[in-house]
């Protein structure tokens, strides 16, 4: 059986897959799954509708997790899987085996570059089920530099695959693994199955669907769309949803599963009329305006991105001071964070607002990984001030902030760069100026300029000076050279400092980055 339930936000879906879920798990096994990010709120969610005991008859899983239940119970599971830099190597290995027969992609096949961007072609071709088979045939049928592209695809794509078969698993093969197992297995037998809070599903995940639809009790899947039918033009803010909804179809009659569509209308919960009146019409082919008050929504035209940030915070702090909410009640949504996300962190704590800022963030950017590139480039281009006050300046190195003022001008000061960091003389020049008298003062400041200029080029020079250029070699060095440095303890005094001051978050993050160096480096 296989039940399409359809309805806008806030009709009630998931309070409908919930409400069916708990009375049905008192006769059979229930699963229902959820895109990765949501798990945590589906659990809760679950727990608040089947009481204390629904986990005896219900779970949670993504399709990551799916395969993991499946793959624990029908083998699979302890496969050893390539990681990041694994996948990067062998499809180096791949080019490298085919490249006598390629044509397109011969001269830069060696490039990292490039072959990172085979990688994610590679994975959006398993992503869509297309087999490297599919595409050398393309290349025989189609003329010219497209046909001899799809040729070299199959072809290295084809040699991967073969290298993952007698090497490791790919990851992003988890998906068609999955869809094997349950075929194999009855693993799903006699469950109840949904499906939440997705909008559409890859070419791979339908393959696991179309499994589970001749193996389950019944799949429910609940869209956020109003009809099957599209509106005028076909580009509507529900057409993915719509067009999604026409293909689990299409799965089910090839099945032979009966079919049962649920169009749900009206609201789950209170919400005003201006609102509902805004969420029915935003996306409207032909929006009817809003005749009356609406109390409920604020419309603000700011100067600048600062002025509109500054407000938000201000309004934020009325809320929780006059109108009693709390900070965790509130939420700040933007189209996007490029332009306001460091305005939302600075202005946000001079108000003293908390905020957790839901982005993806440049590892390169942060502190340790910023002291490695910035240590390699200094070390290698010449001891370059830019070079340099980047590594002293993230905090990592074991110089004062005050240390770092001293040296930093001193050396825009005379211009230092090169030799004048290595070599064996010591600096001279006056620290206040040329043509100035010393004094005291003047000698103890250069004194310990001195000791701070070795220091740095000290711990730099091991890296400098490595004999072994070898990739093995290389990374031997960098590890002494952050052991030297001192940098996995001031990297845990920093986790430990940022835990008492509530930033768990980010500690925890600090914490993750070493061991993503070192899985890096090994």
């Amino acid at each position: 059986m296989f039940k399409l339930i359809l309805g806008r936000a806030g009709t009630g879906k998931t309070t409908a897959v919930l409400s069916r879920l708990t009375k049905a798990g008192q006769r059979r096994k229930q699963v229902l799954i959820v895109p990765e990010q949501q798990s945590h709120e589906a659990e809760r969610a679950l727990c608040r509708a089947g009481g204390d005991r629904v986990s005896l008859y219900a779970e949670v899983l993504s399709f990551s997790r799916l395969a993991n239940r499946v793959f624990l119970a029908a083998g699979g599971m302890g496969a050893p899987e390539l990681d990041a830099g694994g996948r990067l190597l062998l499809m180096h290995q791949a080019v490298k085996a085919v490249s006598d027969q390629l044509t397109v992609y011969a001269r830069p096949s060696r490039r990292p570059v490039f072959l990172e961007s085979l990688l994610a072609t590679a994975d959006e071709l398993k992503s869509s089920c297309v087999q490297p088979e599919l595409l050398l045939q393309a290349g025989r049928e189609l003329p010219g530099p497209e046909g001899e592209k799809l040729r070299d695809l199959g072809l290295i794509c084809g040699t991967y695959q073969a290298m993952t078969a007698r090497t490791a698993l790919d990851p992003r093969d988890r998906l068609t693994r999955l869809a094997e197992a349950l075929t194999r297995e009855d693993w799903a037998a006699g469950k109840d199955f949904y499906l939440d809070a997705f909008t559409d599903f890859t070419p791979q995940e339908r393959a696991v669907l179309s499994t589970l639809l001749g193996k389950a009790n019944s799949v429910t899947v609940a869209l956020t769309c109003d009809k099957l039918e599209e509106d005028e033009g076909g580009a509507g803010i529900f057409s993915p949803a719509r067009r999604t909804a026409r293909q689990l179809l299409r799965l089910a009659q090839e099945r032979g599963v009966s079919r049962e569509i649920e169009v749900r209308s009206g609201g789950a919960g209170p919400k005003t009329a201006a609102l509902a009146h805004l969420e029915g019409q935003l996306f409207a082919p032909r929006p009817d305006p809003w005749a009356g008050e609406a109390e409920e929504l604020t419309m603000l035209k700011a100067n600048s991105p600062y002025s509109e940030v500054e407000w938000t915070a201000a309004e934020i702090l009325r809320l929780v001071r006059e109108e009693g909410y709390r900070f965790r009640d509130i939420a700040v949504c933007a189209r996007s964070l490029e332009g306001c996300g460091s305005l939302v962190e600075t202005i946000f704590a001079r108000y003293g607002v908390p905020v957790f800022l839901s982005r993806m963030s440049d590892i390169l950017q942060k502190p340790i990984l910023a002291l490695i590139t910035s240590a390699l480039e200094a070390a290698s281009g010449g001891y370059r001030y830019d070079d340099v006050f980047r590594y002293l300046k993230t905090g990592l190195t074991g110089l004062s902030a005050e240390d770092v003022d001293l040296l930093e001008n001193y050396v825009l000061q005379w211009s230092l760069e090169g030799s004048a960091w290595t070599g064996a003389r010591d600096w001279a020049n006056h620290p206040r100026g040329y043509g100035l008298p010393f004094s005291e003062g003047d000698r103890a400041l250069l004194a310990r300029l001195n000791t701070l200029r070795r220091q740095v080029a000290q711990t730099l020079e091991g890296l400098r000076k490595n004999p072994d250029k070898t990739g093995r070699g290389q990374a031997a060095a960098l590890y002494a050279f952050l052991e030297a440095a001192g940098v996995p303890e001031r990297l845990a005094q920093r986790t430990e400092e940022l835990n008492r001051r509530g930033q768990a978050a980010l500690a925890e993050e600090y914490a993750q980055l070493w061991e993503i160096l070192c899985g890096g480096l090994e």
